[in-house]
């Protein structure tokens, strides 16, 4: 068995490898949930966006989510028509920060009295701290005459990275690998990211 600090030092080269993968390609992994609404979903429909006020609060990382919603949503035959459209687009991001201590090493502390002489008294510290983003990207498709969900989609991706708008155009295209039929379970998209220039995960 490896002593732990062998490990802690494998985890610290493993960190920079996967750091030095911003500037290459990056397959992003995202778990998947698809669920359709009693009327069936129609091929070569007209759509629109629609906005919440929470959609507001970044419009820059809105702007482009529509962008790139509009060229994925068009591969899927739908266009887009602000004027005259048979369903309401909503889309929606959001981007989580979770840090947590993934490795330990055992560190000797001090020297107490035990049988048969002075024992070191060891403990466990934290030595890599690892931090977790999680995007999840939702889309959900409403007739606009009768005001009825047809369409309902989520992605969630967890990584280290936290260049969020860089990330989008994979989950998005993870959200609506499905569309239009409905897988509600749980299931794994994974898509490559182009290369990239470097950036600080």
């Amino acid at each position: 068995m490896k002593p732990l600090w062998r490990l802690a030092g494998l985890a610290a080269v493993a960190a920079s490898l996967l750091l030095a993968g911003c500037a290459t390609t990056r397959m992003i992994d995202s778990e998947v949930r698809s669920f359709s609404g009693a009327a069936s979903v129609a091929s070569q429909a007209t759509y629109r966006f629609d906005h919440l006020p929470s959609t507001q609060a970044a419009p820059a990382q809105q702007q482009r989510l529509e962008e790139l919603a509009t060229h994925a949503l068009a591969r899927k035959g739908l266009l887009r028509n602000d004027t005259s459209a048979q369903y309401g687009v909503t889309l929606r991001v959001r981007a989580e920060q979770n840090v947590s201590p993934t490795l330990f090493s055992v560190f000797p502390s001090r020297w107490i009295a035990a049988p048969g002489g002075r024992r070191w008294l060891y403990r466990s510290l934290p030595v890599v701290d690892a931090t977790e983003y999680r995007h999840t990207v939702e889309v959900l498709m409403r007739d606009t005459g009768s005001g009825q969900i047809v369409y309902e989609s989520r992605a969630m991706h967890e990584g280290p990275w936290s260049d969020t708008l860089t990330l989008l155009p994979a989950i998005l295209e993870a959200a609506l690998t499905d569309y239009p039929q409905a897988v509600p379970a749980p299931h794994t998209v994974v898509v490559e990211l182009p290369p990239n220039p470097p950036k600080t995960p």
